[in-house]
């Protein structure tokens, strides 16, 4: 089988760490050649120590790169926020003294080439073979596709976490987090990249339809290992959150939302409906801007994107069961 050829581009947050540990899990299996880090659920320089804590949980530091990025979003407004409230300060949970402990000395880790043109130089290097997995703003890939228009033509699909289907947003009324965080970079990202490589979208909808069942991941995070011990202490502040919204009904299960990404790539049958649709992201209104917008009915507008977009709407929850437990119990 054809060895994947992974960059991810992140802002580790709990779910961020999730979707990690399962490709890490899954060396050799994949390469991941690069983790790129930007702003997002928390500043800049907490998202890179979180992302070198997860990767020398794995014992991968001498294995994965990992790149300083943007530290703002492209246009960057007053009252910008942040989801400290929900993955805590560090964006970690506020869990420093469990191993691997917080330190600024992590830093000591990370390139010191910045992400962007660690994007750039990759996807010559691994030209038509790399995929983008897009757990945060795509700032930094739009950045890189701003500097050389050419990287859309190079990369062989890009996976990314964020919008919405019917509006129901997290970050406003009707606006998910991730583009809100960054409009700017993802109207760009669909403006110039679907028309010359595959393009997914895995929207925040579809995450919480398909959370991962409570009895089954108290019960990885209570195995006796580093990584469960590590996952349960990051988590502890976001569960009280996500368990108000089990007992209310909002949600079937913990909503893991960068996770479905990662298994859609890891395992092409994990969706089990999906979408096609010219799509684009709002850069203005009161109330509108960073909403996702579906072209649902063909309708047509210059600022879609030229090509369709792969919408997922369902998964197959035995398979995504199925990775996040081996990114927790299984052993390189």
């Amino acid at each position: 089988m054809t060895e994947k050829i992974l960059l991810v581009d992140t802002d580790p947050g709990v779910d961020d760490c999730a979707a990690l540990m399962m490709l890490m899990s899954q060396v050799p299996k994949v390469k991941i050649v690069g983790i790129t880090c930007a702003a997002g659920n928390v500043g800049l320089r907490d998202v890179t120590i979180n992302t070198v804590r997860i990767v020398k949980l794995f014992d991968m530091l001498n294995e994965i790169p990992i790149f300083g990025g943007c530290s703002e979003p492209m246009v960057l407004l007053p009252k910008t926020k942040d989801a400290a409230f929900y993955h805590g300060r560090d964006g970690l949970g506020d869990a420093h003294d469990v191993f691997p402990e917080r330190s600024e000395s992590l830093l000591d880790h990370v390139q010191a080439e910045h992400g962007v043109d660690a994007i750039l130089r990759l996807s010559k290097e691994y030209a038509g073979r790399l995929q983008l997995i897009c757990l945060g703003a795509l700032t930094n890939i739009a950045m890189a596709a701003k500097i050389d228009t050419d990287v859309p033509k190079r990369i062989k699909s890009v996976h990314i976490l964020g919008g919405t289907i019917k509006g129901y947003g997290n970050a406003t009324p009707c606006g998910e987090y991730n583009f809100y965080t960054d409009p700017e970079a993802a109207y760009t990202v669909f403006r110039m990249f679907p028309q010359h490589c595959k393009t997914e979208v895995v929207p925040y909808e579809t995450t919480v339809a398909h959370g991962i069942r409570p009895d089954l991941l108290n019960k990885l995070m209570s195995v006796d290992s580093k990584r469960a011990q590590f996952f349960k202490a990051i988590f502890a502040a976001a569960k009280v959150y996500e368990d108000r919204k089990i007992d209310k009904g909002v949600s079937p299960g913990y909503c893991l939302c960068d996770a479905y990404v990662t298994a859609i790539v890891l395992n092409e049958n994990a969706v089990t409906k999906s979408k096609s649709a010219k799509v684009a992201v709002e850069i203005s209104g009161l109330l509108s801007r960073g909403s996702f917008i579906i072209d649902h009915k063909n309708k047509g507008s210059p600022f879609l994107s030229s090509e369709d977009v792969t919408i997922i709407e369902e998964l197959d929850d035995a398979i995504c069961e199925d990775l996040i437990t081996k990114a927790f119990t299984e052993k390189r």
